[in-house]
């Protein structure tokens, strides 16, 4: 885990919960594709984000969704001083 985490940039952090908040759920393609990060950062970034509580991941037959929690529009909120 520390070798993920070594590099983590806030504002893209910001960004994708910007994105989940907006979008309430989303696929990881949609989701880097709107954050304006490749889709392996992102996976990077939700895995960490999934650890801190960040988000959660919302399954269906097809494809893995990711949602925001409560904690996630926390933080979101916080780093844009809402």
């Amino acid at each position: 885990m520390a070798s993920s985490t070594k590099n983590i940039n806030v504002d893209v952090l910001n960004r994708i919960l910007g994105v989940l908040q907006d979008k309430r759920t989303i696929k990881i393609t949609k989701l880097a594709m709107y954050s304006g990060i490749n889709y392996n950062t992102c996976k990077r970034y939700l895995q960490l984000m999934r650890v801190f509580g960040l988000i959660e991941n919302s399954s269906d037959d097809k494809s893995t969704m990711i949602k925001v929690t409560e904690e996630g529009i926390k933080i979101h909120n916080a780093l844009n001083d809402q």
